[in-house]
């Protein structure tokens, strides 16, 4: 589920005193990033992973974004809750994922016209499709029973 900027901005100025995460592991896949909200409000924090639009999900790859005084706070915090450091073969991959940029930006435009493409089908077979804003969609069908659903999905 996607949560629209407003929304974000509503839930951080009703809080103040809470820091609100925000997950932006799918971003990549057409979301709306929060990061432009960093500047204005000190109690965010966004993150992301290699892990979905970079392939790096046995890496375990991740950064976050937040006003300097939050970064500070999880600098002094870190080694409680994961006492090592990136190994070298995962910083390898991750630096090789960010000069790769225009790869994996033009592999994402193909997941999400893929993505657009199959939700499409699926609507034509009778399926529900939620709105998908990741590289992977939710349908259902109460329309047809497993073997029926299996034999028209191998037609696509």
């Amino acid at each position: 589920m996607t949560v629209p900027l407003h929304q974000i901005e509503q839930i951080l100025r009703t809080n103040p005193d809470s820091l609100v995460v925000v997950d932006e592991a799918y971003v990549d896949f057409g979301g709306k990033s929060a990061l432009p909200l960093i500047g204005k409000y000190e109690n965010l924090l966004v993150v992301r992973t290699f892990s979905k639009s970079r392939c790096l999900a046995g890496g375990r790859l991740g950064y976050a974004f937040a006003c300097p005084e939050v970064i500070a706070d999880l600098e002094k915090i870190k080694y409680s809750t994961n006492p090592y450091n990136i190994n070298r073969l995962t910083l390898l991959l991750g630096e090789a994922t960010v000069e790769a940029e225009d790869y994996y930006k033009a592999r994402c435009r193909n997941i999400m016209e893929t993505r657009e493409w199959t939700a499409a089908q699926l609507k034509t077979l009778g399926f529900r499709v939620l709105p998908s804003k990741a590289n992977f969609l939710f349908a259902r069908t109460d329309k047809m029973d497993g073997l029926e659903l299996y034999k028209k999905l191998r037609k696509l």
